[in-house]
């Protein structure tokens, strides 16, 4: 896999600058049928240091390189891992769904490549314990995803502007199965009159993790006018996700 502009392949142990590449094998080779990420140290971090990873998912249309311009600048030392969903429109997305309820197998499908890739990486790079998970929109659908479908690959997740499709709900699975060893804390974040994601989605999505045994949490907040979500973030493609997802992300420098 070739890097793009100003960008490295991500093979092996590299310096401090944004890397392009796809999940790793063996010593730290790519493997770009796993997928493509963009890697970027912050807080002064080695890229051959052992620091914690952040995993971060981009909306529907969106861009890894968007996401990574909001956290590049993270003051704590960490890995950044921004993975690529599939290419459309000269964006990208996780699945082509627009509704609330999507069909379990489309999101799962995707978590379990996300999983995948992330416990491959986690794997090949030093790092402190399991992968803190967030996204936006469509991403924070994927973060709420992956801490029901895969709770063993995740120390927490941190979903913005997202919720859990009904069709995950896990309270009857995991009260019919055996019960994993530990569930990941959920915080997630969400702007109180978001329109495109309303909230009670999200609140919902809170409820019935709690249900199921997580310790889980919503933040709603209601923002200055004129600091709304960018309507054109997750539907056009074209724009960097700011406002209520941005401001969200942007708490996590601290």
């Amino acid at each position: 896999m070739q890097p793009q502009a100003g960008a490295r392949a991500a093979s092996g142990v590299g310096g401090r600058a944004s890397a392009v590449g796809g999940a790793v094998s063996g010593a730290g080779r790519v493997s770009a049928a796993s997928g493509r990420y963009l890697e970027h140290m912050t807080g002064g971090a080695r890229p051959d240091e052992r620091v914690p990873m952040i995993v971060a998912l981009h909306p529907m249309g969106g861009d890894p390189a968007d996401l990574l311009e909001l956290l590049r600048r993270y003051r704590r030392r960490a890995r950044l891992i921004l993975p690529y969903g599939h290419p459309s429109g000269g964006m990208y997305i996780w699945y082509d769904s627009v509704g609330d309820d999507v069909a379990a197998s489309l999101v799962t499908r995707e978590a379990d490549r996300i999983a995948a890739a992330l416990g491959a990486l986690a794997a090949a790079r030093p790092t402190v314990g399991k992968p803190l998970v967030t996204g936006f929109s469509q991403g924070g659908i994927m973060t709420f995803a992956l801490a029901v479908t895969h709770p063993e690959a995740l120390a927490a997740a941190f979903p913005i502007s997202g919720l859990l499709p009904p069709s995950l709900y896990p309270s009857a699975a995991l009260s019919s199965e055996p019960r994993p060893a530990t569930l990941p804390p959920v915080a997630a974040f969400h702007g109180a009159s978001d329109l495109a994601v309303p909230t009670r989605g999200a609140r919902a999505s809170i409820a019935e993790l709690r249900r199921a045994g997580y310790t889980a949490e919503l933040r709603a907040r209601h923002l200055r006018r004129g600091r709304g979500r960018d309507p054109g973030a997750d539907r056009a493609g074209r724009r960097r996700p700011r406002g209520r997802g941005a401001g969200a992300l942007k708490r996590l420098r601290a």
